[in-house]
């Protein structure tokens, strides 16, 4: 199967990650008996990891947030999150078998975990990531399971893990355009009555200001950002 979804936009500085997996057929039928196949899950034997992660400028990269999706009947596959800094983000959007399909997999057909050199899946009693080795399962944090390389197998004999993954890339703008407006609105709303006074301290604030262009990596054709920045002695925006 293959992690499919989308993201919008909500609000100033936020996102809403939608998984399509069920609307394009990914799951398997739970109509009959669920078939212990490779790579291949119920809807009811898994979650959904959403993460968001900040790329700076360094290559570094930052978790931010994550949200767990635990699939129920009628469940809606949707994760909001905001950003918390401006910036580019890999949002990542994951696919986990939980305990109920370990279970399951142990009691028909335990030789199948020999096609994973890595079996990683959610507790949903404990709440927690899961690794199952030797027979024994292990804790994990999350950054280990979004560090896991989820690609699928390139030919039937490679082994695989059991996380199913896809990303995509977003960028925010949110918190420099806020800060932009309030500067704008602190300099406007004082400027009517006092404009003609050469001295007074709105005009200081006008001569203080420098300009700054940010370029958006994200399109093709370079556009920049003009970002006004403003020092005021202890006091800030």
């Amino acid at each position: 199967m293959d992690s499919v979804f989308k993201i919008c936009k909500k609000g100033a500085c936020g996102i809403t990650i939608t998984g399509l997996e069920r609307d394009n057929d990914e799951y398997l039928n739970e109509t009959d008996e669920i078939t212990v196949s490779t790579r291949n899950y119920a809807y009811s034997q898994t979650v959904t990891l959403n993460a968001i992660t900040s790329i700076k400028s360094s290559g570094d990269e930052v978790t931010q947030k994550y949200d767990i999706v635990e699939h129920v009947i009628d469940c809606i596959d949707e994760s909001e999150m905001e950003m918390p800094i401006d910036g580019l983000y890999e949002v990542t959007h994951i696919i986990l078998p939980t305990d109920v399909w370990l279970k399951y997999v142990l009691e028909r057909n335990p030789t199948a975990l020999t096609a994973y050199h890595s079996v990683y899946y959610y507790d949903t009693q404990s709440e927690s990531f899961m690794k199952y080795v030797d027979e024994e399962s292990v804790g994990v944090t999350v950054e280990e399971v979004l560090e896991v390389n989820a690609m699928p197998p390139a030919t039937v004999t490679e082994k695989t893990t059991t996380i199913i993954r896809g990303d995509k890339n977003t960028f925010c703008v949110c918190h420099i355009n806020e800060c932009f407006y309030r500067l704008c609105k602190n300099l406007l709303g004082d400027l009517p009555g006092r404009c003609k006074n050469k001295t007074d301290d709105v005009k200081m604030l006008i001569y203080n200001l420098s300009l700054i262009h940010i370029s958006e990596p994200t399109r093709q054709a370079e556009i920049s950002y003009a970002v006004f920045c403003l020092k005021k002695k202890n006091e800030e925006l």
